[in-house]
């Protein structure tokens, strides 16, 4: 179980017309500024997220490092925290 409690200011700093603005298919999957997962295995680039939000439980496929980013394509303009707990029973291989 991976839980996340806090928030963070998602910064859209972007001038558009009456038209507005199309979101790229990459972004389209998951909300805005959600808190996503993925696992990478230690030899893999294939790096499939999820959506962790405020709490997600799931039983992973495959062992690797957990990575957790706030899903915008440009992050380094956003402030604010998340307190992130991981849960769970791990086993050894």
């Amino acid at each position: 179980t991976i839980s996340a409690k806090g928030a963070w200011n998602l910064m859209l700093n972007s001038s558009v017309s009456a038209d507005g603005m199309s979101i790229p298919k990459e972004y389209r999957d998951f909300n805005l500024g959600c808190l996503l997962g993925a696992i990478r295995r230690s030899k893999s680039q294939d790096i499939e997220p999820f959506m962790v939000g405020e709490e997600t439980s799931f039983v992973a496929d495959n062992s690797g490092r957990l990575l957790l980013k706030i899903h915008d394509n440009q992050p380094q303009d956003n402030s604010g925290e998340l307190r992130v707990t991981v849960t769970g029973t791990f086993n050894e291989r």
